[in-house]
């Protein structure tokens, strides 16, 4: 039987156009010139709606079974719309599918787990089994920090409107003390991600695995404990998004273990 899932409400990626202040690229120990390198509700089911998912089920009970047959596989954990995936396929990583809570787009094969919950954590770990897996990428979800947050909104009169309000900040990065209903669930299971992400880092190490983390370059979870805990394992570069096509300038900030990862640098 599918395993059931109680969904989160999480925020999902927003652009932001902050930079971390100066005092706060010491903590990352980054340059702090921008041009320098430093360091996602009814239920659902797993494993539905993707044509891996027969495989996926069957490798869940032999761990030791090859289920992935078609070369090197990736997987892009925090998929979202599968944007990167449908970019390896269409390079001939025919292998490479996404992990998330829910199913954004159909350009890309997306497995679905919640891995706010142990459930989904555990049958990610199975995926990460796979003999041939070759590399991870993942871009956590940022909305809870956004330094975005902290900007004034102006109404088309010029007053001041409510917008998200700030729920981090670098004294807090895992959250303020203060905060409650809506937004401590935000918080608490943008967390609980962010904590998975480390551990899942940590057995990708044990493999030797690629590895890159993506995430605006002003965003807090640089500073998070659940970050800086894996921090020594990666060297940091970034860039900027409209240097690669986009209509309007956002910095971003890549954690890469290979350092051909390092030419994406474009500002």
């Amino acid at each position: 039987m599918p395993v059931k899932v109680q969904q989160h409400n999480l925020a999902g990626h927003e652009d932001d156009p902050c930079n971390i202040p100066s005092e706060q690229f010491s903590k990352l120990g980054c340059a702090n010139s921008p041009k320098s390198t430093f360091p996602r509700t009814s239920t659902e089911e797993f494993c539905t709606g993707t044509s891996l998912s027969k495989d996926v089920a069957n490798n869940t009970k032999n761990k030791n079974k090859n289920v992935f047959r078609d070369g090197p596989v990736v997987i892009e954990l925090f998929a979202g719309s599968g944007r990167l995936t449908a970019a390896l396929k269409s390079c001939g990583v025919h292998s490479a599918f996404g992990v998330d809570h829910k199913k954004l787009s159909s350009i890309a094969p997306i497995m679905l787990a919640d891995l706010t919950t142990r459930a989904g954590q555990a049958l990610f770990m199975t995926w990460m089994d796979a003999p041939n897996l070759a590399g991870i990428f993942a871009a956590p979800p940022c909305g809870t920090c956004s330094l975005a947050r902290n900007i004034k909104i102006r109404g088309p009169k010029g007053n001041i409107i409510s917008g998200p309000v700030p729920l981090r900040s670098p004294k807090f990065p895992e959250g303020f003390p203060n905060l409650a209903n809506t937004n401590l669930k935000r918080v608490l299971a943008a967390n609980k991600l962010y904590d998975f992400l480390s551990k899942v880092v940590l057995k990708a190490n044990d493999r030797n695995l690629i590895f890159v983390i993506e995430n605006p370059r002003s965003s807090l979870f640089w500073l998070t404990k659940f970050f800086q805990r894996i921090k020594h394992l990666f060297t940091f570069v970034a860039h900027q998004a409209c240097a690669y096509g986009s209509e309007r300038p956002k910095w971003t900030a890549l954690a890469v273990n290979r350092p051909e990862f390092l030419q994406i640098k474009l500002t």
